[in-house]
C-alpha cells in the first residue's frame, strides 16, 4: 500500500510522539527513584499524597500525563517536580514542549492546506466534467468513466512525484525515470528491443497509469 508524504509525515510525528511521551515519563519516574536516601526524597512529587501510594503502572500513568499536559502546553500544575534534578528535567521538557508544539502545529497546518489545495483541484476537474456532461449531453456511461478516471489520477499524483520530476533538468528527468521503470525495460519486450537508453528513458517519462474499466478496447 503506497501512502502519500502527507499521510507518511503525520504517521511519522505519532510514532515519534509516543515514543517520545514513553521516554520522558520514564525518566520522570526514574528521577524520582534516583533520588531516593537523599535529603531532598521527601520533595519528589512521587513520595507526595496520593501518588506515595501508587504503584508501578499508577506511577507511569500519572507521569505520561504530566508529561502530555506540559508538552502540550497545557500545564495544569497538579504535578511539579520537587527536587533540584526533578526541576532540571521540567525545564528542558518545557523548552522541548514549546518548540514541538509550535513545529508540529505549523507541519500539520502545511499539511492541511496542501490537502485543501489538492482536493480543490480535484473538485475544479469534476465540475469542468459535469458542466460538459450538462452541455454536451454526455452518456452516464462516459461521464463516470471520466468521473472515475479523473479520481484514479488525483489518487495516483498525491505522492508528488510526477510534480517532482517535471522541475528537474530534462537529463536529470531522463536519468530518474529511468531507474524508476527500469522493472518495466526488463519485463517489457518492447521496451528491451529498444537499444538508445535515452529513447527509452523518454518514453518512460511519458508513461502514465490510466483508469480503465471492464470489457472497454485501450488503444
Amino acid at each position: 500500500m503506497q501512502l502519500s508524504s502527507g499521510v507518511e509525515r503525520i504517521v511519522f510525528i505519532a510514532i515519534f510522539s509516543i515514543f517520545f511521551f514513553h521516554i520522558s515519563s520514564c525518566l520522570f519516574v526514574f528521577f524520582a527513584e534516583f533520588e531516593e536516601g537523599a535529603m531532598q526524597v521527601f520533595e519528589s512529587w512521587k513520595y507526595q499524597e496520593p501518588y506515595v501510594y501508587y504503584g508501578a503502572f499508577e506511577l507511569y500513568i500519572t507521569a505520561i500525563y504530566y508529561v502530555v499536559t506540559t508538552m502540550s502546553t497545557v500545564g495544569y500544575g497538579d504535578i511539579s517536580g520537587g527536587t533540584t534534578l526533578e526541576r532540571i528535567f521540567c525545564i528542558i521538557l518545557m523548552l522541548a514542549g514549546v518548540i514541538a508544539f509550535n513545529l508540529i502545529s505549523g507541519a500539520l497546518g502545511a499539511l492541511i492546506t496542501n490537502y485543501d489545495s489538492s482536493q480543490a483541484a480535484l473538485q475544479e476537474k469534476l465540475l469542468f466534467l459535469n458542466n460538459l456532461r450538462t452541455r454536451y449531453d454526455i452518456t452516464n456511461e462516459l461521464y463516470f468513466q471520466i468521473k472515475k478516471s479523473l479520481q484514479y489520477d488525483h489518487s495516483r499524483n498525491m505522492t508528488g512525484l510526477d510534480m517532482f520530476i517535471n522541475e528537474l533538468p530534462a537529463n536529470l528527468r531522463l536519468e530518474i525515470s529511468a531507474e524508476i521503470h527500469r522493472d518495466k525495460f526488463s519485463e517489457m519486450e518492447w521496451f528491451r528491443k529498444i537499444g538508445n537508453g535515452n529513447f527509452r528513458a523518454w518514453v518512460a517519462s511519458k508513461l502514465r497509469p490510466r483508469f480503465s474499466t471492464e470489457n472497454n478496447y485501450i488503444y
